[in-house]
């Protein structure tokens, strides 16, 4: 019933939302030839690891629209929900294993990846799976359990790069249960590790290689992030992106949106801070189970703290969000346990808000997709229709292109991006040539700051030419000019 529920809340409006730039270049990568797909990744998806793509290949045969598309991940997050049952089962008996994987079916940013054409919510899944074998393996011992992790920790490094960290997190529990398991078991563990560790080297060798010569790296200054964008990206990591600033917002430029909203950024810290004492407070009733303290604590208590780690990385919480999310099955099993044992009188009180505020997150992020992404779908096929043919718009901001061009093909584009407060000649030169062949064309916008931040190109659209209509779409703006 769990997994139904998951499957149906990241069904529900997920062909709706239109792509975005991310998931146009997955879709991108998925259809290229083996040896192409290979060169694609390695420039520019950054070396994002291919075992994702190989498994959109296999869908995309049915389809390239966006449910088909988004279906490998929809799967993913649903069936994460299993595999959480069982390590609940596992850590703290049936209860926890059931009120764990219904957290997660209802948890906002989950279902969000879980809808988005990208490799999260496998890694997600892949993460989960590897960490019960683990668990069973310190547990019972059994070589079977053994192998199920080196294997399931070898695919969740080819799912994404991060999954190396969880090598880390395996050979520090076996380190903290020596004295039950036996030393011996530790080495084989570590053995296995470093077996899976090799199973990943071609890639790791492909990575290093790329990061020595330059090759896909993000282009201009790489800023870490403070305590104010650590405390938003916990909170978004439990109630999401719905109630609070769209990741939109928070993708770009993440420390100005949260300094320019104090009391929301500040409502939104401490509604997480309640989350992080209420369970800490039903954590503290565990202190006498030395399974749990020396087997789960140590990589639960890394596995979550992944958020200061991408912190130190990225300024924006939306990437934050994206390089931890392998910890949000082990959020949901903390929140689990607390509903499941929250016998301290705060965690009691803390827990209900905490949960029925993550229920309305979830029910206003799925009564309200678009808020998620720019309506790109709309604008352009509004435009097309009150637009001459062949439609022809300019476009502000260079990741606009792919998404324009997947959703009007027919459109003809010139993508322009304009920093400076004045037009260069050049620009001047290029918007005139394509007005001269469209008497009426398109100004489209997806958040100006992106490609015309003073707004220098707007301005010397309409002092040029005549603009006869004007529209507004989720993050999209749409002018419409003439040069009669």
């Amino acid at each position: 019933m769990i997994f139904l529920l998951a499957l149906v809340i990241r069904i529900w409006h997920s062909g709706t939302q239109n792509l975005w730039y991310d998931e146009l270049l997955t879709l991108r990568g998925a259809s290229l030839p083996w040896r192409d797909m290979l060169d694609f990744l390695q420039t520019t998806e950054s070396s994002k690891p291919p075992l994702y793509y190989l498994l959109v290949r296999v869908f995309i045969i049915f389809g390239d629209t966006e449910w088909w598309l988004r279906l490998p991940s929809i799967l993913a997050g649903a069936i994460t929900c299993i595999p959480l049952y069982f390590l609940g089962k596992e850590i703290g008996g049936e209860r926890l294993g059931l009120f764990s994987s219904a957290t997660l079916a209802i948890l906002p940013l989950h279902v969000y990846y879980s809808q988005e054409a990208r490799m999260y919510a496998l890694w997600g899944l892949t993460s989960c799976l590897a960490c019960l074998f683990l668990i069973r393996y310190l547990k019972q011992t059994k070589n079977l359990d053994l192998f199920w992790f080196g294997l399931l920790s070898a695919l969740n490094c080819y799912v994404f790069t991060y999954g190396v960290f969880l090598f880390g997190v395996a050979d520090i529990s076996a380190l903290c249960c020596y004295r039950q398991i036996g030393m011996r078991n530790v080495l084989k563990l570590a053995a296995v590790s470093v077996l899976a560790l090799i199973a990943f080297l071609p890639w790791l060798l492909v990575i290093f290689n790329n990061v020595t010569h330059g090759i896909g790296a993000q282009t201009g200054q790489q800023t870490h992030g403070g305590l104010l964008i650590l405390g938003y990206t916990i909170y978004s990591l439990i109630y999401g992106f719905s109630l609070g600033f769209s990741p939109a917002q928070l993708q770009q430029h993440s420390i100005t949106i949260l300094r320019e909203h104090p009391f929301i950024t500040l409502f939104c810290i401490l509604a997480a801070l309640s989350a992080a004492v209420a369970a800490f407070a039903c954590l503290r009733e565990k202190r006498h189970d030395l399974f749990f303290l020396k087997a789960v604590a140590p990589g639960l208590t890394l596995l979550i703290l992944s958020p200061f780690f991408a912190s130190l990385l990225s300024s924006s919480v939306a990437n934050n969000c994206r390089y931890s999310f392998a910890a949000i099955p082990f959020i949901a099993l903390v929140l689990g346990s607390v509903m499941e044992k929250g016998s301290a009188k705060f965690s009691k009180l803390a827990i209900l808000p905490c949960l029925l505020f993550m229920l309305y997150a979830t029910a206003n992020g799925l009564n309200n997709p678009a808020y998620f992404r720019d309506d790109i779908r709309a604008a352009t096929n509004h435009t097309g229709k009150i637009l001459p043919h062949p439609p022809a718009a300019i476009i502000c901001a260079a990741h606009l292109e792919s998404v324009c061009r997947y959703y009007a093909p027919e459109m003809t584009f010139l993508p322009l991006s304009v920093s400076g407060n004045q037009i260069t000649n050049d620009v001047a030169n290029m918007v005139d040539a394509f007005a001269s062949e469209h008497p009426k064309f398109a100004l489209i916008y997806s958040r100006p700051d992106h490609g015309d931040p003073t707004g220098a190109l707007l301005t010397f659209l309409e002092k040029k030419y005549r603009l006869v209509e004007q529209n507004k779409w989720t993050g999209v703006k749409v002018f419409i000019f003439s040069t009669k």
